[in-house]
């Protein structure tokens, strides 16, 4: 979990790009399925 949220706070602070991670399963950013 704390590397999601240290993601996260390099992602509102822009250098996310840099870190060379991505949150996956349950701590991905974007949305699992869209609702209708």
């Amino acid at each position: 979990m704390w590397p999601a949220v240290v993601w996260l706070l390099a992602d509102l602070l822009g250098p996310a790009d840099a870190l060379r991670y991505r949150p996956r399963g349950v701590h991905r950013p974007e949305p699992a399925t869209s609702v209708p």
